[in-house]
């Protein structure tokens, strides 16, 4: 692993993977409240594989990255309710900080800046009874 989230364990077992594949498979083996811990989970791992960078299309990328990722897990889970309302919240605050934290040609967010957005999003649907 080339990166580490912050407190991933929070998430449960799916937090043991590293690769957005991974977790895709292990979606088909759970339920109900870890389930959508390994969604918002996954939401953030795809953001966290994005190349860190200076420049606007980085940030840009990190939101084409979300938006892909949300798109593959609605597929992987069936277009399900719980599943979109979940991708959906999570790439829309994304979105929304990102918009409202640019002034064109001279401001932009941060990947650093997207991916706190996003985990602070994932982590209202965390497994520990601690959150």
């Amino acid at each position: 692993m080339n990166f580490s989230i912050p407190d991933a364990s929070d998430f449960g077992k799916v937090s043991e993977y590293d690769s957005f594949r991974d977790v895709l498979r292990y979606l088909q083996n759970v339920f109900g409240k870890e389930k959508k811990a390994a969604i918002a989970y996954a939401m953030l791992l795809s953001v966290h594989l994005t190349k860190r960078g200076p420049y606007r299309d980085d940030s840009l990328k990190a939101l084409d990255l979300l938006s892909k990722a949300k798109t593959r897990l609605d597929i992987a889970c069936a277009h399900t309710r719980p599943a979109i309302d979940i991708t959906s919240e999570i790439l829309n605050e994304a979105q929304r900080f990102a918009d409202e934290a640019s002034i064109p040609c001279t401001e932009w967010p941060t990947v650093e800046e997207i991916i706190e957005i996003v985990s602070r999003s994932a982590r209202k649907f965390v497994t520990s009874s601690d959150q």
